[in-house]
């Protein structure tokens, strides 16, 4: 099913390259991007080439919004439970450039970045059926000014306006407290293995089923 946010940009396929642009800029120093291009910090036009990639496929399989057509900020996410992206989705999105154009290996550690999550998620209940917030980024250049707040009150409207559940995986302590803000609560931890970042998994549980 397709989402209607009326307070949220839909964004078209031909924004894809500016959003990618925006997540790279966002995600400079992400330890998770790290690990899955080869331990190196990758170079901008790597970052931008698998956002691009992630974004394409996401937005066939999920629903990928903006704060508004000046693309301040996006927030990616899946109505349901996330089992990942299909590889022929994934290939289909250029996925196949990854290994010769970021790192030869990239296929291997999103295979076990992802199985170390999938393993956190099985080992704690409440996540059947929940949707899966996938990405939420703002460009740096205009953080601060509440654009990350205003998607998260609008996806929040959504989820308790459908009675839905949502999950979500980060790796920044201090992203805590602003997911919080909007209901979510840890419901673990990863812990670092084999180079593996750690993440934090959330839950929020819809208002009416409080």
């Amino acid at each position: 099913m397709q989402i209607s946010i009326p307070s949220l940009y839909r964004v078209r396929r031909d924004d894809i390259p500016a959003c990618a642009e925006l997540a790279a800029r966002a995600f400079e120093c992400d330890a998770s991007l790290r690990f899955q291009m080869g331990g190196k910090e990758p170079s901008f036009r790597k970052r931008k080439l698998f956002f691009q990639v992630m974004l394409l496929s996401w937005r066939q399989t999920g629903e990928l919004f903006a704060v508004s057509n000046e693309l301040e900020g996006i927030v990616c996410f899946s109505t349901g439970e996330s089992e990942g992206i299909p590889i022929q989705e994934f290939l289909k999105a250029g996925g196949w450039k990854l290994p010769f154009a970021a790192n030869p290996l990239i296929f291997r550690n999103i295979r076990r970045y992802e199985a170390q999550n999938a393993a956190m998620r099985s080992a704690r209940k409440g996540f059947r059926g929940a949707w899966t917030l996938n990405l939420l980024a703002v460009d740096p250049v205009r953080q601060g000014r509440g654009y990350g707040a205003a998607m998260m009150r609008a996806l929040t409207n959504e989820l308790d306006r459908q009675s839905a559940k949502c999950y979500l995986e980060t790796e920044n302590p201090a992203n805590l407290k602003f997911y919080e803000r909007f209901g979510f609560f840890v419901t673990g931890e990863s812990g670092k293995t084999n180079g593996i970042p750690s993440q934090f998994g959330m839950l929020r549980i819809p208002r009416s089923a409080i």
